[in-house]
């Protein structure tokens, strides 16, 4: 089934690779009212160009214990995908 999603307001903050195996990312959210945490069982971040709306890389995550944050690893493999200075649609 699949469930409406989160909002996420603004602007996220910078990140940076942290050791050697990837890079933790966290994106604050805000839930939909129409979705009961109960029905969450993990969370996808769609990563997007915003130039030219082409799909980057998609990565999942099970921890779903926050109702007002989801931490994402970032593998080496899709970081290195990442441009400084460019802006991204999450």
């Amino acid at each position: 089934m699949k469930l409406y999603p989160p909002r996420i307001e603004g602007t996220l903050p910078s990140f940076y690779k942290t050791n050697e195996t990837g890079t933790t990312l966290t994106i604050p959210f805000s839930m939909n009212r129409a979705v009961s945490p109960a029905e969450v069982f993990g969370y996808s971040l769609r990563v997007k160009d915003v130039i030219n709306g082409e799909e980057i890389f998609t990565i999942n995550t099970n921890n779903h214990s926050s109702t007002t944050e989801a931490i994402f690893i970032v593998d080496t493999i899709y970081a290195i995908r990442l441009v400084v200075g460019s802006y991204y649609k999450f």
